[in-house]
């Protein structure tokens, strides 16, 4: 039952009065009323939402449909039901989220809704929490804006006549029934209104001192320095520099070092000196906690030449416990405090505002983020994950900083004559493709920008009436469009054209364009969190300021940009076919193992030529040694090998003839083929997904723990199919990065690791000595390490698999202008595109 209040009041109005004046007054505005609200008006807490849906209407009741189900299951454990709380909508008809124009709303109508709501809440006396179920809710009786953030927040709101309440900003419910992963983020929301409706609910506060004098903050720093608490450390930049750094180990108080003002610099040079001395000999002794630490370390270390390295970072914490959930600390804050969101607050000063709030801000992400890994430490020693989050997770932390202080090379005489090359490659493309639009649309006048959507689909379905998939103009529904039989010739043409353009200016734009540093240096922050479906794989992007990009996607025309350093070379090793090596233990697969393990032991057993042998029924002599004939056709061995990369994990006929650019019929016949001869895969399969349902929960080989919250849908089961030998492989590769840079013979100082691409690393080593070849047997000898391996079924002892890795090293090359390629040439550049095989 609803929390009972001493002060409880007669309602004002009988329900049939009530709806009725309501009527009246909507009536003399226009508005049309489907639904109003239920439950007793004499009740404490309101649950507003955005509007009814089809149930509603027809049974003219809020919260009726399956999204009132989701929310009263949510709710009836706190004793909350429709029956003892006052249930409505700021829009009392139907809205959707189709195109149909009836379900549109507009702004002025949207605002008589919202006055009207707030009659209606003038008269419910007893009303002191309401519970606030998306976005127009949310800006109705707040004024914010943002659902997805503002979710999850208490907030003190006016309520009418004056009465001070509190409101609980939660997602519409419809929302988890559309997106099934935002359930548990719903339900501890719905907690909050149990805290709150038992008057237990404390807000954090957190107080910041900021503009401290050169004595404040060294005195401060020094009350941390003797402390043997931890320290939360989060940094600000403006102007690309380190406009201050916010200080913690308190949850509820923090220092900000703000080193200057609105108008100039608020300390002297050697003041100055003495903080930023202060704070790296703290950041030295104590164990430090950031948020997404990876940034604050480079970004420290690129500007200010300063050393940080992040004990507990609770972004890559949170991570570990919870991989498919959000991670950013506003997330974090709703779920491990009771602070209402406040991320925004950063911003606002810029507005007009005084930059003493952006201080302030800066201040309250320090302590929050120590609140939240003081929170988040527990939990992971609680679920016995805390061994490897620290040995392995924040272990490799700090060499994949490394890598992005450091970043590439790059050859900006090549970059810029590739780069003039593909501009006039890309204009010609462009109007190659606008001459076929004029010729299938009979237009000569149209010219639609291949780079819009609105217009390629203006273009595809209205202009031309092409049939494919639905109506998006993206890269799939192309492919449905050209098999379709009544395209014509010259619409297959234009797609085509289209394809190539795409193409093109995708690389001169993602790669050919890509901006360097000041220093010349090609730069990318790695992500140990960025692939939700296989935790454990690094992904890469652009530095927060755009420099730099994506170095794990560079094609090969692109790799020729990156030239090594001075003196120095390119070295790398693969793991072969690794995932599935990982998939032949996990599936019990004998065929497999065997021919895996034969492919190690003389090096030229090729497992493509082999699996394509059995699938096709050719002799293994009889299967082509490449992947593309004389006619740039695939050949069965490529088809083959893309059946083993992606019918693995359960792709279907479609997006292997996809991939693999086959006609339809020809991909489901290796489709069916590839199963017939590995019938383990599916019982695989099935063992995975029975195991996973009964358990909630999966360990790969390293131990890193796939858990997922909601209830376990397609996507999921083919999450839970993929995760172990992609999570495995992708730990595995970080985990050769250090232990290979921490050995003791590699060479220190004339060695480093520079680039992780999927199941491959890439290093830069000097050629003095035997550097290089010293390098490459440390990485070998780690890569090649065994991995133990449990089949999904449990029937034996985990087996040792060692997964053989090819080596290789660049050699010079220069671009030549005529050929338009790079050529071996011994007075040229290393370039991480030009690389051979070599033997130890």
């Amino acid at each position: 039952m609803a929390q009972a209040t001493d002060r409880k009041v007669s309602y004002r109005l009988d329900r049939t009065t009530l709806e009725s004046q309501f009527h009246a007054m909507a009536e003399t505005q226009g508005l049309e009323v489907q639904v109003i609200s239920s439950g007793p008006l004499d009740a404490r807490i309101a649950f507003v939402g955005e509007g009814p849906g089809s149930t509603e209407v027809r049974k003219r009741a809020p919260f009726v449909g399956d999204s009132g189900k989701l929310l009263w299951q949510a709710v009836a454990r706190y004793g909350l039901s429709a029956d003892n709380v006052y249930s409505t909508n700021v829009i009392k008809r139907q809205i959707g989220l189709s195109d149909d124009p009836k379900n549109k709303i507009h702004p002025n109508e949207l605002a008589m809704w919202e006055d009207m709501l707030i009659w209606e809440l003038e008269q419910l006396p007893n009303v002191e929490i309401v519970i606030l179920l998306g976005n127009y809710a949310l800006t109705a009786l707040t004024g914010e804006e943002g659902i997805g953030k503002w979710r999850g927040s208490v907030l003190g709101v006016r309520l009418p006549n004056g009465r001070i309440g509190r409101a609980i900003c939660a997602n519409n419910p419809a929302y988890p029934l559309r997106e099934p992963k935002a359930g548990i983020t719903f339900a501890m929301d719905c907690k909050k209104i149990d805290l709150v409706n038992r008057n237990v609910f404390k807000p954090h506060k957190v107080d910041t001192i900021i503009n401290p004098s050169y004595g404040d903050a060294m005195a401060y720093i020094g009350d941390l320095q003797r402390s043997s608490k931890p320290v939360a450390l989060d940094i600000e930049g403006l102007n690309d520099e380190t406009a201050c750094i916010g200080l913690a180990n308190d949850g509820h108080r923090a220092i900000c070092v703000n080193w200057r003002d609105a108008n100039r610099n608020r300390f002297s040079l050697s003041q100055e000196c003495d903080l930023w001395l202060a704070i790296q000999k703290l950041c030295d002794s104590h164990k430090i906690i950031a948020q997404r630490g990876s940034f604050d370390a480079y970004w420290l270390r690129l500007r200010d030449w300063f050393e940080l390295k992040v004990w507990l970072d609770t972004l890559l914490a949170h991570h570990t416990l919870y991989p498919q959930l959000p991670h950013d600390l506003g997330y974090l804050t709703s779920q491990y405090s009771t602070h209402p969101y406040y991320k925004d607050e950063g911003d606002y000063w810029k507005e007009g505002g005084d930059i003493n709030e952006f201080w302030v801000y800066n201040g309250k992400d320090a302590a929050i983020t120590y609140h939240v890994g003081c929170r988040i430490l527990a939990e992971l020693e609680e679920q016995k994950l805390d061994r490897f989050f620290f040995d392995h997770v924040m272990h490799a932390q700090p060499h994949l900083v490394e890598a992005t202080v450091h970043g590439l090379a790059v050859d900006q005489s090549v970059k810029a004559a590739i780069a003039l090359e593909i501009n006039k490659d890309v204009a010609a493309m462009e109007n190659e493709f606008h001459r076929l639009v004029h010729e299938a649309t009979d237009d000569e006048w149209y010219n639609p920008n291949p780079a819009s959507w609105p217009q390629l689909k203006e273009l595809f379905f209205q202009r031309l009436d092409l049939q494919g998939h639905g109506k998006s103009t993206d890269k799939t529904n192309r492919n449905h469009i050209l098999k379709h039989a009544k395209t014509r010739p010259i619409e297959k043409e234009m797609i085509v054209a289209l394809d190539k353009w795409k193409k093109e200016d995708k690389f001169r734009s993602t790669y050919a364009a890509a901006k360097e540093s000041k220093d010349g240096r090609y730069r990318f922050d790695f992500k140990q969190y960025g692939v939700q479906n296989a935790p454990g794989r690094l992904s890469s992007s652009e530095l927060i300021n755009g420099e730099g990009g994506n170095i794990q996607n560079q094609p090969m025309r692109a790799r020729g940009f990156f030239v090594s350093d001075p003196g120095c070379v390119y070295i790398y090793y693969d793991l072969a076919q690794a995932e599935a090596q990982v998939v032949s233990f996990r599936a019990d697969i004998p065929k497999w193992k065997q021919q895996f393990a034969q492919a190690k032991k003389d090096g030229k057993y090729d497992c493509h030529r082999a699996l394509a042998s059995e699938m096709f029924k050719v002799a293994y002599d009889a299967v082509p040694v490449k992947d593309w004939d004389e006619d740039n056709q695939p050949t069965i061995r490529y088809i083959a090998k893309r059946c083993r990369h992606g019918l693995n994990y359960r792709m279907e006929r479609f997006r292997l003839s996809e991939v693999t650019e086959l006609p339809y019929h020809r991909a489901a016949h290796a489709f069916m083929l590839y199963h017939q001869i590995t019938p383990e895969l599916m019982h695989w399969w099935e063992q995975e997904e029975r195991m996973f349902k009964k358990d909630r929960v999966m360990y790969n080989a390293l131990g890193r723990r796939f858990r997922v919250l909601q209830p376990v849908d397609d996507d999921v089961a083919k999450s839970v199919i993929a995760f172990y030998p992609q999570s495995t492989i992708g730990d595995k590769v970080v985990q050769t990065w250090y232990q290979a840079e921490e050995d003791d013979d590699w060479p220190k100082g004339y060695a480093r690791v520079a680039v992780n691409v999927h199941d491959s690393l890439v290093g830069i080593v000097e050629t003095k000595g035997r550097y290089a070849k010293t390098a490459l047997s440390i990485l070998k000898k780690y890569a090649e390490s065994p991995i133990w391996i449990q089949d999904a079924w449990s029937r034996r002892k985990a087996e040792p698999l060692s997964i053989g890795a090819e080596l290789k090293m660049s050699y010079p090359t220069s671009w030549n202008n005529q050929t338009k390629r790079f050529e071996e040439d011994a007075k040229g550049l290393h370039r991480w595109s030009n690389l051979k095989v070599v033997e130890l």
